[in-house]
């Protein structure tokens, strides 16, 4: 139990730096105009919210 609780203090950083870096790249890909944007912007935010939780 210790060394579980050791080890997720040694990676929260990581995890919360990776979780708050995929939804800065897929949130503005959910504004983009034109036809990407049209085809993109369910996916963007899906896969935001997906990262977030």
């Amino acid at each position: 139990m210790e060394a579980a609780i050791a080890g997720s203090r040694q990676i929260a950083f990581a995890v919360v730096a990776m979780t708050v870096t995929l939804a800065a790249v897929f949130v503005p890909v959910a504004f983009a105009t034109g036809a990407t944007g049209r085809f993109f912007v369910e996916f963007a935010l899906t896969l935001a919210g997906v990262v977030m939780v």
